[in-house]
């Protein structure tokens, strides 16, 4: 989610049709610039080089786990429909070899094509976090570049999530376990609700995480888009 102001102006977005290294680009109608929806930047255009803001938003969650955490929630409704259509791509979807709409740039190897991971960029550096290495409801910790992060996937809520441990300059240790999309830190005692990232209970209550910039996706999309990645667990 970004930011659609930019240097003051405001732009409207479309879908361009056109991808890079697989990946869907937007186009502004102001200027007809196209950008990157992974990360924001104008490509081609007017505002080439600029960057769009990217927003802190709530993860990807089931409608019933958002709506505990936040009842007022409103839904988007366009042209009248509230139910997602059939995705026209669920063969696409099942299909292991078929890895990408186009010929992918940088092939690798370490993971199969179709893995999704947790994608997570910090200070000029990636990683992808393979799903297939975090458990249904965990949370590990690790280091990105010189990041403290803590990454965590609940399947019950639906979400998975990466946000930086250090809060008011205290680094927080936290226990690998998540239920119902919360987890406790060892060093405060405090519970994190992980969909919005606020402490919900304890000395740090009302504190909120600061999320990094993450998205999961396929793995030959991420790293099509960074071939220079790591990959957390070898």
């Amino acid at each position: 989610m970004y930011r659609r102001t930019l240097e003051g102006r405001e732009f409207t977005f479309g879908v361009s049709g056109m991808l890079l290294h697989n990946a869907l680009l937007l186009f502004d109608r102001e200027t007809r610039t196209l950008w990157s929806h992974l990360t924001g930047e104008a490509l081609a255009g007017p505002q080439r080089g600029k960057r769009l803001f990217r927003l802190q938003a709530a993860p990807v969650a089931s409608w019933e786990a958002i709506r505990q955490v936040q009842p007022a929630t409103q839904v988007l409704v366009v042209a009248g429909q509230q139910d997602v259509p059939l995705d026209s791509y669920l063969g696409y979807h099942a299909d292991p070899g078929a890895n990408g709409i186009r010929p992918v740039t940088h092939r690798d190897d370490r993971l199969p094509g179709k893995s999704l991971v947790l994608g997570v960029r910090a200070e000029g550096e990636s990683r992808a976090y393979p799903l297939s290495r975090l458990s249904p409801a965990s949370a590990l910790q690790d280091r990105l570049a010189t990041v403290p992060l803590v990454v965590a996937r609940d399947d019950a809520s639906g979400i998975v999530v990466a946000y930086r441990r250090r809060v008011e300059n205290r680094l927080l240790e936290f226990e690998s376990r998540v239920e119902n999309g919360k987890v406790r830190d060892r060093t405060t005692g405090t519970t994190w609700d992980l969909i919005r990232g606020v402490g919900t209970a304890g000395s740090l209550a009302g504190r909120r995480l600061e999320a990094v910039d993450a998205i999961v996706l396929y793995w030959f999309g991420w790293v099509d888009y960074y071939p220079k990645t790591t990959v957390y667990g070898g």
